[in-house]
Parts: structure tokens; sequence; C-alpha cells
């Protein structure tokens, strides 16, 4: 998707637009009107569904997250219908991936399927908190998500799926007994004890390399069946780190053609630093490969906010190097620079990212 001008619209923390209706249609008015083209709402969070699914009832889990549940309304089914209206593209967010829950009494998910958490070496549940991880490399627990994705793609007039860092394994997972069962059957040993011996990294990371190749092709084909293309978006950690902490391999799936969009999740404040990671990806791929990248850039910085400016300047950079598109995390941020944009240069909308569309 050439010139990609997307937005993460989280349900967590501070943000507001999927509340109601009223303020769905509020932000993509919004959105429209400052020239983005792409909304990434998330539909998948804390073990819980930000959609009625008929997948999650079938497993014994809640049909919607309680919040919606009440409201009987269905978020993603709004935010189809205000995108729409607008002329925005519409790819659900299945931010918490393999991620079973942050709550410390445990995860809605793992409660009742406790045989699908993940194992480190000491054969405890994995956690990185304050998150408790689901078995990315569990065949049975790759079904589940591969059927609610396709839920999404059959049911909702949609224009693709999205997966982020979190559609992955921490690198201490694959110590449960399924895994290094067909580990023992492919090397006669027991798997290494060092999480960051780099043969075990790597065939842990094929492992799901592989379900990725499962998803990608059945997300394609659901696309053909409503003669609408889909497209299946990623959004990993940049590398090595993604490969190291998360056995995501994103540049070999870039390599072999199981990916259409690539948001790299360059969360730097620095300049410099950001121009770095930006670097390293245009030296790794060819032109026809960085066309499928639109850099993460989150607005939110770990050690300050960013500036107008410094958007500004990584965009520039982008364009430099090739990269067209970007997606913005996230959307009330996003809508407060817009704000202070106003008050402090006294100009319209139009202005705001005049440089960008």
């Amino acid at each position: 998707m050439q010139n990609l001008r997307g937005v993460w619209i989280p349900n967590v923390q501070h943000s507001q637009v999927l509340d109601s209706k009223k303020n769905t249609a509020m932000a993509m008015n919004f959105l429209k009107k400052i020239g983005c083209n792409v909304v990434f709402p998330v539909v998948w969070n804390q073990g819980y569904t930000l959609f009625p699914s008929k997948v999650m009832q079938k497993y014994g889990f809640d049909a919607i997250s309680p919040y919606f549940a009440v409201q009987k309304r269905d978020p993603l089914a709004d935010v189809i219908s205000e995108a729409r209206r607008v002329g925005l593209a519409v790819i659900p967010w299945f931010e918490y991936g393999f991620i079973g829950s942050v709550r410390v009494d445990g995860s809605p998910i793992l409660n009742k399927k406790p045989q699908w958490a993940a194992r480190d070496r000491q054969g405890k549940i994995l956690t990185t908190p304050p998150y408790i991880w689901m078995n990315a490399l569990d065949p049975e627990v790759q079904q589940f998500f591969l059927s609610l994705i396709l839920e999404v793609a059959q049911n909702y007039n949609v224009d693709g799926i999205q997966l982020d860092d979190h559609f992955g394994l921490p690198v201490n997972g694959g110590y449960d007994d399924k895994t290094k069962s067909l580990y023992r059957q492919q090397y006669k040993q027991e798997p290494p004890t060092d999480v960051k011996d780099q043969k075990w990294i790597q065939w842990r990371a094929d492992l799901f390399t592989k379900f990725i190749r499962q998803l990608y092709l059945s997300v394609k084909k659901i696309g053909v069946q409503k003669k609408k293309p889909l497209l299946f978006s990623v959004a990993p950690s940049v590398q090595p780190f993604g490969m190291n902490s998360f056995l995501q391999d994103s540049d070999t799936w870039v390599k072999e053609g199981l990916v259409d969009i690539v948001h790299p999740q360059i969360y730097r404040s620095d300049l410099e630093d950001y121009k770095s990671e930006v670097e390293k990806i245009q030296a790794e791929f060819t032109p026809a490969q960085l066309e499928k990248f639109a850099p993460g850039i989150a607005l939110i910085g770990s050690s300050q906010d960013l500036t107008y400016s410094d958007i500004m300047m990584r965009l520039e950079f982008n364009r430099e190097n090739g990269l067209d598109g970007y997606v913005f995390f996230e959307y009330e941020r996003l809508q407060q620079l817009y704000t202070n944009f106003l008050i402090t240069r006294s100009s319209d909308a139009e202005a705001f990212f005049l440089s960008v569309v």
C-alpha cells in the first residue's frame, strides 16, 4: 500500500475512541481531516476480543470483552462503519498476540486452558512482567489464533489484519513438553539450556515462521474468496532485537514474501537513533522489498514525547531512504499534537501534515 498514513487505535489507559460510536465517528472525522488513510483498531487485548466472537465461545471463553458486553456493542463494526463513511481503510490489530493477560491473578485464557501456557527452562509458566504468555509454538494454540484471525477476515469488511511484536514468543520459552519432544525427535538430544544459543533461537524461530506462512496463505485465500485483496501486515520489533528476544525472524518473512506491509517499531526518542534503525533497514532490503516498509513511530517516547518538529524530521528522513509511509502510535497523542499545532501556529487542518500528504 503506497504512501500509507496510518494510526494505531488502542483501548487501554487514556484512549476513548472505542468507548462509544460517537467517539469513534469523531475520531474518524479527525483522521480523515489531517490526511490519514488507514486505521489499525485493536481487536485482541488482555485475553479478550473487541468484537463478538463465535471462536472464543467455541473454546469456552467470553465472546467479547466484558466492558463491551455490558454496552452490547461491537466496537469493530462501529470503526468499520465510520471509517468507510469517510473513506479510510481498516486493518484490525491483534495487539496482544500470544500474551494471555497482564492480570496478576492469571489469564482469562490460561485459567481455562492451562495446557496452553508457555514454559521456561525451569518448567514454570513464562512471564515477562507484567505479561503472562501462551505458547506460540503449540499447534493447538496456533489453531486457536488462526481461527480468531480468519473469523475477522471472513466476517468483516476489512482491508487486512495486523500482528505486532507480541505475536511471538520470548526467548526464554520453548521448554514445554510438546516443543521439547519435537526437538528430541529431530536432534536426538535435549534442547539447550542456554536460551540464547543461536541454533536453538533459529530452530524455534523457524517453527514460528512456518506458522506465519500458514497465516499469510490462509488470509490470502479468504481474500480470493471475497474477491477483495486482504493485506497481511506486521509490526515487529526492530532486528536483531526481535529475533533474539521474541523469535520473530521478520527479515525472513519479508524476503520470503510472507508479509504485505511491515511497520518495524522504530520507537526512538533520539533522532540519530531513529536514523540508525532506518539505515539498517535500507541496507538489508532491495528497493522492491523496501516498498513494503512503513515504519512505526511512537509519538509517546520512552524518554520523551515527540514534538511536531520531531515527527517531521523523521518522516523527511524516511522519504530520503525510500520509506514513504508511516504508522503512528497512537491516536490520542496525535490529536494532542494537532491541537497544540493549531494553538501555536494559528493555522488550519490542511497545514498539519502538509509535508506528508
